[in-house]
């Protein structure tokens, strides 16, 4: 059974007292007005039938008040429990929004470091072409002094 159907089987035992109750009363009621209207029942007859029906009324009033008290106080209970859900959620959506600026800014962060470190890249790229440009310059002032050394040796 899901939890769907787990609520309606809890639900369904308080309900159908409450109509077993309603009922007792109805009958109670009923057994009232049929004692009012009979005539030919004597006094001792109509005492015990009195008293049978005000005892069955008193309890099916008493199973009904009982219900009554424990629906509200699940209503209660469940009214303070979507409060502290709806608390909690409130947190998690909070920590949820706190969570994705702290992404973002690293997403940014993140962005901002790799434009660096191609840019720096780029500049040892740019210092190692400088240096090859200048052992080539090297190369050829090595070469020409040899040759001036040579003409006036």
């Amino acid at each position: 059974a899901d939890a769907g159907e787990e609520v309606q089987l809890v639900d369904e035992a308080p309900a159908a007292g409450a109509r077993e109750a309603r009922e007792e009363v109805i009958l109670c009621i009923d057994s009232l007005e049929a004692f009012i209207t009979e005539l030919t029942t004597d006094s001792k007859e109509r005492g015990g039938f009195l008293k049978a029906v005000r005892t069955s009324a008193s309890s099916a009033l008493k199973r009904l008040h009982s219900l009554v008290r424990t629906r509200c106080r699940d209503a209660y209970q469940a009214e303070q429990k979507q409060g502290e859900v709806e608390a909690s959620l409130q947190e998690v959506e909070q920590d949820n929004a706190g969570l994705r600026r702290v992404l973002n800014q690293m997403l940014a962060t993140e962005a901002d470091y790799q434009t660096k470190s191609e840019e720096r890249e780029q500049t040892i790229a740019d210092m190692e072409a400088s240096l090859d440009e200048a052992d080539r310059r090297i190369e050829q002032l090595v070469a020409e002094l040899n040759g001036a050394r040579q003409e006036l040796a």
